[in-house]
C-alpha cells in the first residue's frame, strides 16, 4: 500500500481476462490516496476483479484509463462502494464528462439529408427532438481541418454568427463539438437562393420593384454588421435566401472577419466577380468599403441578370474593371443608377457607406410603391412558384 501524490502509477490487477490486466492511471492525482490493487469489485460494477481506489480530497487532472471489452472508451465512470464506511465514490474524467454531455446533445436532434455542401462542410437538415424545430446542421469533419488557418477561421466564424441577432441574418443555434466532427445548428430558411429565385423568372431577372424590396434587406442586414464591426467578404446571390414570405437571410459567414473603421485587411478572398478593384489587386483594403462595391454588384446582376463587368479570367477582369466604367441598361431608372454608381466607385474611400445604402434603398422602394408600380403583389407573384 502506497501513500503520497502519484504522477504516474500502472497497477497489476487480477482479471477474469488476461488480455486487460493493466489499469493505466495517466493523470496525476494530486492529493493523498490509498490504493489497494488486490480488493475485488462487487459483481454489478464492471464484471471482473480489479483494484480499489479510495480518495480524500482528491482530484484528477485527466483520467484513469481501464481496458475493459465491454467499455471501449478511454475513459470510463466507476462506482466502487466502500463497505466498511458505507460510502461511495465516483471516478470521472474531466474528458468522459465533456464526451457524455457532447453525445447526449447531439442525441437531441435527428439529422437528417443533405441540402448542401461547401468547401469543408455539408449541410444537412434535421429536426430538434424535444421541441420539434426544423433546423439545418452544418458539419465540419475534423480530419478534413488540419490545416490551423482554417481551424481558425471556423473559430471566428462561430464566434461572430454567436454575436448576430437580426432579422435578416440566419441564426446559429448551438454548437455540438465531438472529437471527429463539429456541428453548426443553424436557422433552417424555408426557400432557395437568390440565385435560383432569379432564374426562375422567365427574363432571368427581378423588375425594379421586386429588386428593391429584396435588397433593402440584404442592405439592411450588411449595415446592421457593418455597425457591429463585421466584415461579411463574400457577399453573393448564393449567399442570400429567400424564404416563402419573401424574407431575406443573409448566410455563409465562413471568410467573415471583425474589422475597425481604420483598419485595412490583407488576406484576398470571396469571389472574383462580386471583388472591389483593390481586393483584386491583392492590395490591403477597408472591409466595409469593399463589402460596399459587392453590394453593387449584387444589385445591378438582380436587375440585369448578368455582372457589370464581362465574366472573363481575374486578370481580365481585373482589366476591364479598372479600365471601363459600368453600362447601365436604357430601361433602369435614374435613382437606381446613381445608388448602384455610389457602391462601385473605384476609390474605396468615395463608396457610400452600407447605412446610407439602406436608408436610400427604404426610399427608392417606398416611392416605387406608392406609384401603384404593380397591383399584384410581390408576395403573390413570390408564393405562385409553391402552388
Amino acid at each position: 500500500m502506497n501513500r503520497g501524490i502519484y504522477n504516474r502509477e500502472v497497477i497489476q490487477s487480477h482479471t477474469r481476462n488476461n488480455n486487460y490486466r493493466d489499469l493505466n492511471i495517466s493523470s496525476a492525482i494530486k492529493y493523498r490516496t490509498t490504493i489497494d490493487s488486490q480488493q475485488p469489485l462487487k459483481k454489478n460494477d464492471v464484471g471482473f476483479n480489479a483494484f480499489r481506489i479510495k480518495i480524500n480530497n482528491w482530484e484528477l487532472n485527466e483520467s484513469i484509463h481501464k481496458f475493459n471489452p465491454q467499455y471501449l472508451n478511454n475513459s470510463i465512470s466507476v462506482l466502487r462502494q466502500d463497505e466498511s464506511r458505507s460510502k461511495s465514490y465516483t471516478l470521472i474524467s474531466d474528458i468522459t464528462r465533456r464526451r457524455i454531455q457532447r453525445t447526449s446533445e447531439l442525441e437531441n436532434y435527428e439529422i437528417e439529408g443533405k441540402i448542401g455542401k461547401g468547401a469543408y462542410a455539408v449541410v444537412k437538415s434535421g429536426v430538434q427532438r424535444n421541441t420539434g424545430r426544423r433546423v439545418a446542421i452544418k458539419v465540419y469533419n475534423k480530419n478534413e481541418l488540419k490545416d490551423l488557418k482554417r481551424k481558425a477561421c471556423i473559430d471566428r466564424e462561430i464566434s461572430i454568427q454567436k454575436s448576430l441577432r437580426h432579422p435578416n441574418i440566419v441564426k446559429l443555434h448551438e454548437v455540438i463539438n465531438t472529437d471527429t466532427e463539429l456541428f453548426l445548428v443553424m436557422e433552417l430558411v424555408k426557400g432557395q437562393p437568390l440565385d435560383y429565385y432569379i432564374n426562375s423568372k422567365v427574363e432571368g431577372k427581378l423588375n425594379e420593384l421586386d429588386a428593391m424590396e429584396l435588397f433593402t434587406q440584404i442592405a439592411e442586414g450588411i449595415s446592421y454588421c457593418h455597425d457591429n464591426n463585421v466584415i461579411h467578404r463574400d457577399i453573393k446571390m448564393a449567399n442570400v435566401l429567400i424564404d416563402e414570405e419573401h424574407n431575406v437571410k443573409i448566410i455563409d459567414f465562413g471568410f467573415s472577419v471583425r474589422s475597425a473603421d481604420n483598419h485595412k485587411l490583407k488576406v484576398r478572398c470571396g469571389t472574383p466577380s462580386y471583388m472591389a478593384p483593390e481586393v483584386l489587386m491583392r492590395k490591403e483594403y477597408y472591409g466595409k468599403a469593399a463589402d460596399v462595391w459587392s453590394l453593387g454588384v449584387l444589385l445591378f446582376v438582380m436587375l440585369t441578370g448578368r455582372f457589370p463587368y464581362p465574366e472573363l479570367d481575374e486578370t481580365d477582369l481585373l482589366l476591364s474593371v479598372c479600365r471601363n466604367e459600368v453600362v447601365f441598361p436604357y430601361s433602369m431608372s435614374e435613382e437606381i443608377k446613381n445608388l448602384i454608381s455610389k457602391m462601385l466607385y473605384k476609390n474605396p474611400q468615395n463608396r457610400v457607406l452600407a447605412k446610407e445604402i439602406y436608408r436610400e434603398a427604404v426610399d427608392i422602394t417606398k416611392n416605387m410603391q406608392s406609384k401603384s408600380y404593380d397591383t399584384y403583389s410581390y408576395k403573390d407573384r413570390f408564393k405562385e412558384m409553391y402552388i
